[in-house]
C-alpha cells in the first residue's frame, strides 16, 4: 500500500500547499523518488510517462531541502523549450505554499533586465532554457557556486533539439558535489551517454507499463488524402460533442495555414510556434486554458511545454518525425485519470512510417472508417438545420432583400445557391482510399527510434523561435547537428 503525502518528513509549508491542491497520494514516479531523495543526497535517473507527476518527484525533494536563508542559486532545472520551463515554474511556486522560496524562470523572450533584477534579489530555484541560461554564466549575472541541486528535465526533448554543447558548458559552472537528476519519458542512446558521464552513481526508477502511451487515450487513425485533410479534421470537430484538444502539424507555414482555414470556417482557433513572439504565445495558452479558445494548433515545440487540464482529443494532422515524438504529443490527453482521443490523419505519404510508430510503440489502432456520401450529407442536412434553429428574428433589411433576391431567383435555386455559398469550401464528395504502398523521401530516409529521418533537422531548427533576445536561435539551432 503507497504511502500518502503526509507520511513524509515534508516541511508543513509544503504539506499546506499539498492539501490545499487536493494531493493525498504521490504518483508511482513521485513516491519512488521521495523514498530516495527526501533524506538522502543522491543521483537518481527516473523515467516515466509524460503526464505521471515528474515535476513533482523531483521538485518535492528540491523544496524541502532549500534553505530559505540562503539567498543564493541553490537549484538549476534545464527545460528544452520556454513553455516547459514556464510550466515546471508555476509547479514548483504552487508547491512551495508559504515557504520563503522564490522561483524564476531564465528563458528567451523576457527581457535580461528583468531577469538579472531577479537573481540580484537572491532567487533560490532557477529554471531556463539552456541557451539563456549560458548567455547569464557568460555575462556572469548567474552565479552557480552554492548550487545544490540541477535538474534536466524532459532530457530526451534537449537532446533532440541539439543542447548537448550548452548542457557541458553549464556542467563547467556546477560543483563536483551537486545531486543531480534526469527525468524523461525515454531514454534513447544520447541520454545513456549523457547520463554514464553526468549522472554518475546513480539509482534509476522506472515507471513501467505494457504500453508506452497512456491506456487512458484511445489510439485512433483515419487514413486520407492528403488535400482532404482539412475536411476530415473538420469532420472531427463536429462529430464530438465537445471538442477540446490541440492539433499538431509539422512545421510553422502548415500551422498558421490550418489554422487560418478554421477561422474562415468560424471555428474558434489560434496557434503557436517556434517564430511566435513569446509575449504572443503566453497570450494564445491563457485563451486555450480559459476555453476562449478550442482548438489549439502547434508544432512540436510545444508538445513539451503545455500544461492544459481536461483536454479531450490530440489529433495528429501531420505525423510527429520519430516515434518518441508520437509518445509525448499524445501525452497531453488522457492524464491524471482523466479519458482522451488521440487520432492520426494518415496520408498515403506517411502510411510507412504510421506503421513504424505503431509498432515501435506499441500501439494497436482503432482505424476509423473514412465517412461515404451519404454521410457527410447527413452530417451537414443536421449541422445546416441547428444553425438555422438558432437564428432569431428578422429584420426590415432581410426582409427587402429576400423579396429582391425571389424577384430574380425561383426559390428552389436561391435556396441551392445561398447553401452551395454559405458550404463551399466544405467537403461535398466521398473520401479517396490512399494507396498504403507508395513511399516518400521521407519514409526511405529512414524513420528510427529517437532520430529524425533526412531532412528533418532543418525543418525543426527553423521552426523554434529563438531563446536570445533579437531572434537569434541559441536554443534552437543545434538541431542542425547530427
Amino acid at each position: 500500500m503507497s504511502k500518502k503525502f503526509m507520511e513524509y518528513n515534508l516541511k508543513p509549508q509544503i504539506q499546506a500547499a499539498i492539501a490545499k491542491k487536493g494531493f493525498e497520494s504521490p504518483t508511482e514516479i513521485q513516491e519512488e523518488t521521495l523514498n530516495l531523495a527526501l533524506e538522502n543526497n543522491i543521483n537518481i535517473v527516473g523515467k516515466a510517462q509524460t503526464g505521471t507527476g515528474k515535476t513533482a518527484a523531483f521538485g518535492l525533494p528540491i523544496l524541502n531541502k532549500t534553505d530559505e536563508k540562503l539567498k543564493k542559486v541553490q537549484a538549476l532545472i534545464l527545460c528544452p523549450t520556454r513553455e516547459l520551463a514556464s510550466q515546471v515554474c508555476d509547479e514548483l511556486r504552487s508547491l512551495k505554499g508559504e515557504m520563503k522560496v522564490f522561483v524564476s524562470p531564465i528563458y528567451g523572450g523576457q527581457s535580461y533586465e528583468k531577469q538579472n533584477k531577479s537573481l540580484k534579489m537572491g532567487d533560490q530555484i532557477i529554471v531556463g532554457t539552456p541557451g539563456r541560461i549560458i548567455d547569464h554564466l557568460k555575462k556572469k549575472t548567474l552565479k552557480l557556486d552554492d548550487l545544490k541541486h540541477i535538474v534536466f528535465d524532459e532530457a530526451d526533448e534537449m537532446m533532440n533539439m541539439g543542447f548537448l554543447e550548452e548542457i557541458n558548458q553549464i556542467l563547467d559552472h556546477v560543483p563536483d558535489n551537486c545531486t543531480r537528476f534526469l527525468f524523461s519519458a525515454t531514454i534513447p542512446r544520447k541520454i545513456q551517454n549523457l547520463i554514464q558521464k553526468y549522472v554518475p552513481k546513480h539509482q534509476f526508477i522506472e515507471v513501467k507499463s505494457e504500453k508506452k502511451v497512456t491506456s487512458l487515450s484511445e489510439q485512433k487513425s483515419l487514413e486520407v488524402q492528403e488535400h482532404q485533410k482539412l475536411d476530415a479534421l473538420c469532420f472531427i470537430i463536429e462529430q464530438a460533442k465537445f471538442f477540446y484538444g490541440i492539433v499538431f502539424c509539422r512545421t510553422k507555414v502548415e500551422v498558421e495555414r490550418l489554422k487560418e482555414n478554421l477561422v474562415k470556417r468560424n471555428y474558434k482557433a489560434d496557434c503557436i510556434h517556434g517564430d511566435i513572439p513569446q509575449n504572443r504565445r503566453e497570450k494564445v495558452l491563457d485563451k486555450f486554458k480559459k476555453q476562449k479558445i478550442n482548438i489549439l494548433i502547434a508544432t512540436d515545440v510545444a508538445a513539451r511545454g503545455i500544461d492544459v487540464q481536461n483536454l479531450n482529443y490530440v489529433v495528429n494532422y501531420h505525423l510527429p518525425e520519430n516515434a518518441e515524438s508520437y509518445v509525448h504529443r499524445v501525452g497531453r490527453t488522457g492524464r491524471a485519470g482523466n479519458t482522451g482521443t488521440a487520432i492520426t490523419l494518415v496520408s498515403c505519404e506517411e502510411y510507412s512510417q504510421y506503421k513504424q510508430i505503431s509498432k515501435i510503440n506499441q500501439i494497436e489502432f482503432e482505424v476509423i472508417k473514412p465517412p461515404q456520401a451519404n454521410d457527410l450529407k447527413k452530417f451537414y442536412y443536421n449541422k445546416i438545420k441547428e444553425e438555422l434553429d438558432k437564428m432569431q428574428a428578422r429584420s426590415r433589411f432581410y426582409e427587402d432583400l429576400k423579396d429582391e433576391l425571389l424577384e430574380e431567383f425561383e426559390p428552389e435555386e436561391l435556396l441551392l445557391k445561398l447553401i452551395q455559398k454559405a458550404y463551399q469550401e466544405v467537403s461535398h464528395t466521398e473520401f479517396l482510399p490512399i494507396n498504403r504502398n507508395k513511399r516518400s523521401s521521407r519514409a526511405r530516409g529512414g524513420f528510427r527510434r529517437g532520430r529524425r529521418s533526412g531532412g528533418g533537422s532543418r525543418r525543426r531548427s527553423s521552426e523554434r523561435g529563438s531563446d536570445r533576445r533579437g531572434g537569434g536561435g541559441r536554443d534552437r539551432r543545434r538541431s542542425r547537428k547530427r
